[in-house]
């Protein structure tokens, strides 16, 4: 037991912390919490100065308060909510108190031992250069959601230390002028000196300005990255140009697409500045209310590079006007109403007045506009603006709701349980796709729908996906699913007798499926509806070849079906030349070989008319080209084809001259 210093409750009870705790409510403070306690040091003596944190749903980031010289702290005025409560001095920490709740008007008291923690350190590096990189901030975020946070800053040497660390869920920040922030990087108390390497940033300037060259102040300028940042130099050993050591698990930065990464605001003479970007390929983007949307072309910038100059020129656009309302024509407040038109990446949002009206200005070209509630189908229609044109538009909420009720079999009639059933509405005015779970004897149950007609989609690990298309009863919906078959195969090669990876396959059929080979010729395609494919085999190497199969429905669910093993002959390589009639080359000519011509296997020419055919049959052929208007003809002669093979001096003269 802690000594008590609260006489007038010698009901509460204190305990270090993870040991027990009693909640009261004290009178008059039923709006706000309070924290008492008492900390300790590893030898169970009070410790004064030792700061007390505190964060979580009622504030953040973390607030705290100090022990005094008998190593209590009371803390009141807090707001109701959950939160995560440390303490810390110097090197002594406690172990986190996570999930405390504090409701209103409630008062806690805690005991809590400090005990020496791990230290963190390390040095801020150029990337680049190796140099030190001096008043660097750095940023130690603590606990699975990073509430609490400590910071530093590094030394002329580029060296920095946090102490007094507990726990393993830790991420580290870098910031620095004139780099690119890194992080979060994981570390845990194992974690040796680090070295982390700053990547050198680069910035986009420019100006926004209307049709006349007039300033625009006040618009959004955004940077969209293309593909992944490029990363510094790989170094040696496994530090991946980042950390020297074990590589700590980097966040995810991309999937190749298109990615939003930084944003700016016009000032009043239209210019903009977006700094502290990562070296590579960037599209700029301008929006505003009263002008349609613009974008750059794509821009290279340089590691510690900067792009000056780049002017967008934005125009007016018309106005978009509507009104929400319900059935009975009136309008319906604080509805969130999306716009979304081609020529803007991310779509814009507002939410209608009292009377259900909203408006979006600046817009040009065709767009949807869809109404949002958040518990009624949503509203959609399609509208076309002209140039600072005011179009009108009316989004109707229907309060009536359907619930789409059925039953998943299998081809006995046996019902699927687990399978996902998505219905979507098949009304473009009415965009609800909702999901649902079948039961054990396969019934279904997905509500909050909008008035039939639907289409259902139900999928399951055991069964080739099955989909419903203009769905009309609401009711004793059977929904049948048909067994999958996992199909497996392996591609040879006829000379090396080993398996051929890279293999383009694809089976045509009742579905229409593509798969490719793996590095030792296997391949397999999984909940495959059953019935008769033509299966493809496809290497711009090879011969390619054909085979049909039957899928049965399997006995077991996990035994598949096995193709006999395919081999595909290589074929030789041909490289030529064509002509037109008046002996000039002729570029983009199609050119393929064959009596009739496989032209599913044709080449083009190049700028200098000449060409390359890969995988062309072992023996003697003739080839083919043809040509818009320079028109179709053959080689002069039969050309020998050797398997791995180049034949060299193919020609072809075309019988008209190519029209300049």
């Amino acid at each position: 037991m802690i000594p008590g210093g609260y006489a007038s409750k010698p009901t509460a009870t204190w305990g270090l912390a993870g040991g027990s705790d009693r909640t009261e409510t004290w009178p008059g403070e039923t709006g706000a919490a309070s924290l008492a306690g008492i900390v300790v040091g590893p030898r169970g003596a009070p410790l004064e100065g030792v700061t007390i944190s505190l964060a979580g749903s009622g504030f953040w980031p973390a607030r705290s308060v100090r022990s005094d010289a008998e190593g209590r702290f009371d803390w009141r005025g807090i707001p109701p909510g959950i939160y995560e409560l440390r303490a810390s001095k110097a090197r002594l920490v406690a172990p986190p108190l996570t999930g405390l709740i504090l409701d209103a008007g409630s008062r806690r008291a805690f005991g809590m031992q400090l005990a020496a923690g791990w230290t963190m350190a390390g040095r801020i590096v150029d990337a680049y250069s190796g140099q030190a990189v001096g008043n660097a901030e750095v940023t130690l975020t603590t606990g699975a959601l990073g509430v609490h946070s400590r910071r530093t800053r590094t030394d002329g040497r580029g060296r920095f230390e946090l102490v007094g660390i507990v726990g393993d869920e830790h991420g580290l920040y870098v910031e620095a002028d004139g780099y690119v922030a890194a992080g979060p990087l994981r570390y845990g108390p194992d974690a040796t000196p680090t070295t982390v390497r700053l990547q050198r940033a680069s910035r986009i300037e420019g100006r926004i300005v209307d049709a006349q060259g007039s300033p625009i102040e006040g618009a959004t300028v955004r940077a969209f990255g293309e593909g992944e940042p490029r990363a510094p130099p790989l170094q040696a050993g496994d530090s991946l140009g980042v950390t020297a050591g074990p590589v700590p698990p980097i966040a995810a930065v991309g999937s190749g697409a298109l990615a939003f990464v930084q944003q700016a605001e016009s000032d009043r003479d239209g210019n903009f500045r977006l700094p502290r970007l990562r070296p590579g390929i960037y599209t700029v983007a301008a929006s505003h209310d009263a002008f349609v949307p613009v974008e750059s072309t794509p821009l290279n910038v340089a590691p510690g590079a900067a792009r000056d100059g780049v002017e967008l020129t934005m125009r007016r656009g018309g106005e978009l006007a509507g009104v929400v309302i319900d059935e009975r024509g009136a309008g319906l407040d604080g509805i969130p109403v999306e716009l979304r038109t081609p020529g803007e990446r991310v779509p814009r949002m507002t939410v209608t007045d009292a009377d259900g009206s909203f408006s979006f200005r600046g817009v040009r070209g065709a767009m949807t506009v869809t109404a949002l509630p958040y518990d009624l189908p949503p509203a959609r229609t399609s509208v076309e603006v002209d140039e600072e044109a005011r179009v009108t538009v009316e989004l109707m909420l229907s309060s009536a709701l359907y619930s789409l009720r059925g039953r998943v079999l299998d081809e006995r009639g046996f019902g699927v349980g687990g399978a996902l059933v998505t219905v979507s509405s098949s009304e473009p005015k009415t965009p609800v796709r909702r999901t649902a779970k079948s039961e054990e004897d396969g019934t279904f149950s997905v509500p909050a729908l909008p008035a039939p007609p639907f289409e259902l989609e139900a999928e399951h690990p055991a069964f080739s996906p099955t989909r419903l298309s203009e769905v009309e009863a609401i009711e004793d919906l059977r929904v049948v699913m048909y067994a999958g078959v996992t199909l497996i195969g392996t591609v040879f090669d006829r000379w090396a007798s080993e398996g051929l990876g890279g293999v383009d396959v694809r089976m045509e059929g009742p579905a229409t499926l593509d798969a490719k080979t793996r590095a030792d010729g296997t391949f397999v395609f999984r909940r495959v509806p059953t019935g008769t494919y033509d299966v493809r085999f496809f290497h711009r190497d090879y011969e390619s070849q054909r085979q049909r199969v039957v899928l049965e429905a399997p006995r077991y669910v996990d035994r598949p079906q096995e193709l006999d093993v395919i081999w595909l002959e290589p074929g030789g390589l041909v490289e030529g030349e064509v002509i037109d009639a008046d002996g000039d080359p002729v570029a983009d000519a199609e050119v393929t070989w064959g009596d009739p011509p496989r032209w599913e296997r044709a080449t083009r020419t190049d700028a200098a008319g000449e060409f390359q055919l890969r995988g062309v049959p072992a023996g003697s052929t003739w080839l083919t080209a043809r040509h818009d208007t320079a028109g179709e003809g053959s080689s002069d002669d039969w050309v020998i084809v050797r398997p791995l093979e180049t034949s060299l001096g193919a020609l072809v003269r075309l019988p008209k001259a190519r029209a300049e």
